[in-house]
């Protein structure tokens, strides 16, 4: 591929460089197509040394996967959030500190701050609540409210739309109904 390269900077005719770069393209696994402002990879790439992701207007947050972030490119200057995984933090236009990890984490999220959501479709409707705390696959769906805390897969409000304060469930499928409230292990059938 080297000895491809020199010949490519030594050309001067327009087809030879032409001819060359597309050579290049075929003897390669990598293909690359710049468009603005998207870089489409397609093939392996590795990355040795320092790799630079931001969000084009706020370089104090990092997005990654399909859709993730996308309504911060329209809000109201949002800053500091991370969001990895598809449709993470989707809907976020405003808001701060937040980190959104897995399918759909904080999807329906539009504001609120210091939120961290760990797992496919944590915390995935709250709405405008902060400091809440979201770890396990489906923990913490319904509108959250602020400063509470669901550990385990599928821990939630006892109703989904109650926007507690300072709750926390702990536990697969654990539930918890009032504000200022802890349960700690599963409810109902899973007690």
């Amino acid at each position: 591929m080297c000895s491809i390269l020199k010949y490519l900077l030594k050309a001067k005719n327009v087809i030879v460089k032409l001819f060359i770069t597309l050579l290049l393209i075929l003897t390669t696994k990598a293909i690359i197509v710049a468009q603005a402002p998207q870089l489409d990879v397609e093939g392996d790439v590795r990355v040795q040394g320092t790799l630079d992701l931001y969000h084009p207007l706020d370089s104090t947050s990092t997005l990654v996967g399909h859709r993730a972030g996308i309504q911060m490119l329209f809000g109201d200057d949002p800053q500091k959030n991370s969001f990895f995984g598809a449709d993470a933090g989707s809907s976020v236009a405003a808001g701060e500190s937040n980190s959104f990890f897995g399918f759909v984490s904080g999807f329906y999220a539009q504001s609120g701050n210091r939120n961290s959501f760990f797992g496919e479709a944590s915390g995935a409707h709250n709405l405008m609540g902060s400091d809440n705390t979201c770890l396990g696959f489906q923990a913490g769906l319904g509108d959250l409210g602020s400063r509470n805390i669901f550990i385990g897969s599928g821990a939630v409000p006892t109703e989904p739309f109650s926007e507690l304060q300072n709750a926390i469930a702990i536990g697969y499928e654990a539930s918890v109904g009032c504000s200022n409230c802890a349960v700690i292990g599963g409810t109902g059938q899973n007690a």
